[in-house]
């Protein structure tokens, strides 16, 4: 959200892949969109109920992310999964699911 790409660059493995209803994302494409908001002051948000999982060297991330209160963005579901790799964990995947209305 502030152009931390560096961070972006150790972070997610060279076949780093995210999906959403905006489409598919590679690294590359992730990066770049960081550093379009470099210098950016917006708050980074708060968001609760993250679960982390780790099953031997992958690591899973889920969270229900409610709509916002203005309704610019609508209640989804999300996913990352990490590998332990060369000392550190790694992205190698996300995934953004729009939530049904009603359910959780």
């Amino acid at each position: 959200m502030r152009g931390g790409t560096h961070y972006l660059e150790c972070l997610l493995t060279p076949d780093y892949a995210s999906v959403s209803p905006l489409g598919a994302h590679d690294r590359a494409w992730e990066i770049q969109h960081a550093a379009n908001n470099k210098g950016s002051n917006m708050p980074i948000p708060d968001v609760q109920g993250m679960q982390f999982e780790v099953h031997g060297g992958t690591g899973v991330m889920r969270l229900f992310k409610p709509a916002s209160a203005d309704g610019k963005q609508p209640a989804q579901y999300m996913a990352d999964i990490f590998v332990f790799q060369d000392g550190a964990w790694r992205a190698v995947y996300s995934q953004h699911t729009p939530a049904q209305p009603g359910t959780r």
